[in-house]
């Protein structure tokens, strides 16, 4: 019989030690039988309180535990819930300065795009950087992509997109035989409503190659950088385009975003028009293309009749 989920008690007791505390959090997360008793409210306070204990002291016993933890979570805690505790372990992550150690189970245990996207960019920014620069979160993500321990990884490599990097761009390209068509459209959905040259670039880059190598094959993933590409400009809020050189981690950075280049939008997409009509006239009907030239300004010159139409 299952115990009462009232009497479950992991918190410090009166008296009783951080180690005798530690102990009795190792011993709620090992013992899986007790989680069916447990509210999704009551999994969600043993998840942060053993999430700030890692961060204080990481321990594999508790890493593991986490992770097998968030598993549940995902199934029982709505997605707003799940999505405050992910902010809420951002901050605690800048407060104990443990990086992002934090975040991880739910990168790789959650569902949900956004919350997913989002914990890429916050493991991303919040991670320290190797002498060059280079983010040490954006290498754990990739360790973990590598290994397909990311459930949603389609989100995963959304978020990083949309950070704009364009220094991303090359390992996020090696990816791309990791994902399903299914993976690459729900990275085309993630947005900021920022549009960043980096991104443009991404994906731009993408529909070319796809182009060039004739594989009908890859008709809907071609299909998924267009509407990618059409986002970013429906979305784009401050109507320019930024080229940036983000500086890791953010917190600790005077500069977290330093700003290379500004175009405004029309002028940007000036700067792609040429790419983006030999797209247009290098696919059959219905073209998709000329949607994402609308989306830019840009006038189709394929026939009215040959482009595809659609609301996003």
């Amino acid at each position: 019989m299952l115990p009462d989920p009232s009497s479950i008690c992991w918190a410090p007791q009166d008296g009783a030690s951080p180690a005798d505390h530690r102990a009795a959090v190792v011993a709620a997360l090992a013992d899986k039988t007790t989680w069916e008793a447990l509210s999704a409210e009551q999994a969600i306070t043993l998840f942060e309180d053993a999430s700030v204990l890692q961060g204080l002291n990481p321990e594999l016993a508790l890493a593991q535990g986490l992770s097998d933890l968030y598993d549940r979570l995902a199934d029982v805690a709505p997605v707003r819930a799940r999505g405050e505790l992910m902010f809420r372990l951002a901050r605690r992550s800048i407060h104990l300065r443990c990086g992002p150690l934090l975040l991880v189970p739910g990168l790789m245990g959650d569902p949900d795009d956004g919350i997913v996207s989002s914990a890429a960019i916050d493991i991303t920014m919040l991670g320290e950087a190797d002498y060059d620069g280079w983010p040490e979160g954006f290498k754990l993500i990739e360790a973990l992509y590598a290994k397909r321990y990311i459930r949603n990884p389609g989100a995963a490599l959304g978020g990083l997109i949309c950070l704009g990097d364009r220094r991303f761009n090359d390992v996020l390209d090696r990816w791309k035989p990791l994902l399903t068509p299914t993976a690459v459209r729900v990275a085309a959905r993630c947005g900021t409503g920022c549009a960043y040259d980096g991104s443009v670039q991404f994906w731009l880059g993408w529909a070319e190659e796809i182009v060039a190598s004739g594989r009908p094959t890859d008709e809907s993933v071609f299909g998924s950088t267009a509407s990618a590409l059409a986002l970013i400009a429906k979305r784009n809020r401050s109507g320019f385009v930024l080229d940036v050189l983000r500086h890791y981690p953010a917190q600790h950075a005077p500069r977290p975003v330093e700003e290379l280049n500004r175009w405004t939008a029309s002028s940007y997409a000036s700067g792609i028009a040429d790419r983006l009509y030999r797209l247009e006239a290098a696919e059959a009907a219905p073209k998709v293309f000329s949607f994402v030239l609308r989306a830019w300004g840009l006038p189709p010159r394929a026939m009215l009749s040959d482009q595809y139409v659609t609301d996003l």
